[in-house]
């Protein structure tokens, strides 16, 4: 976090604010990543966005000269760093009535690999089409009860569940995966082929999403269903990790041909 003192008119003196504002990624909170958003989205002012970034009342940001709002602005140019950005979900819960349903944990260390194949084909089925449905699926996929396993018929049972959300909240989680996808690249870039330019709105761009690991782990799992099973149980790093170790194979043995 980055201390901030800044100096303010107020009638006839100077004041001093004090706010704190993030340096990175991890530092966001839930309301400064939606105001990141917001922002990308073209759906955010910029004060407003820096009063939450930084803690500083409106009021008091209002007043500020064009320099100190550029200075301000300078201190948050990490969020244009996005190759850099996050490994965790920033909506934490999801609610309905008396349900709570829950984000996968630090780093998707809950996730299995079967749970993240429906993750991902149904946020891509989202994002090259712009179907709500598979937006509400995919959110399905992701936001588990408490200690709950995944099953194929979740996203299907509960998709309807997930639609009372706002669009934007459901268009938030779907940026915040991207950025997720962004980590994965650069923890298994060999198989993780990195997403294109960063968009926001469903269908701006058809080649968004790399599935590179998709093929090699068709390759590499049969028909058989127990076969298949035995991987997509296993912790979705655990299978990168497998993929990887056989994508490196193939290159060696490619090579040597």
């Amino acid at each position: 976090m980055i201390d901030i003192a800044i100096e303010y008119p107020s009638m006839l003196t100077l004041r001093t604010a004090v706010g704190k504002s993030p340096s990175e990624w991890a530092e966001l909170t839930q309301d400064q990543f939606l105001a990141v958003f917001r922002l990308i989205s073209g759906k955010e002012q910029n004060l407003r966005f820096l009063s939450i970034m930084t803690g500083i009342g409106l009021n008091i940001v209002n007043k500020l000269s064009s320099y100190q709002i550029f200075k301000l602005t300078e201190q948050i140019n990490f969020t244009e760093r996005v190759g850099l950005c996050h490994s965790d979900f920033f909506i934490w819960e999801l609610s309905k009535k008396n349900e709570i349903f829950q984000a996968p944990r630090h780093k998707m260390s809950d996730v299995t690999f079967g749970q993240f194949i429906f993750m991902f084909t149904h946020y891509n089925d989202w994002f090259m089409f712009g179907n709500e449905t598979s937006l509400n699926k995919f959110i399905a996929c992701t936001y588990l009860k408490d200690s709950e396993k995944f099953s194929e018929d979740i996203p299907i049972k509960r998709e309807k569940q997930f639609a009372y959300l706002s669009l934007e909240i459901r268009k938030a989680i779907g940026f915040n995966f991207l950025l997720i996808l962004f980590w994965l690249q650069s923890s298994y870039p060999l198989i993780f082929k990195g997403p294109g330019n960063v968009t926001i709105e469903p269908g701006e761009s058809k080649n968004q999403v790399s599935s590179e690991w998709m093929n090699i782990y068709k390759s590499m799992a049969t028909d058989n269903l127990i076969d298949r099973a035995k991987y997509e149980d296993q912790s979705i790093h655990v299978v990168l990790r497998d993929i990887t170790r056989r994508y490196k194979q193939n290159l060696i043995k490619n090579t040597l041909n």
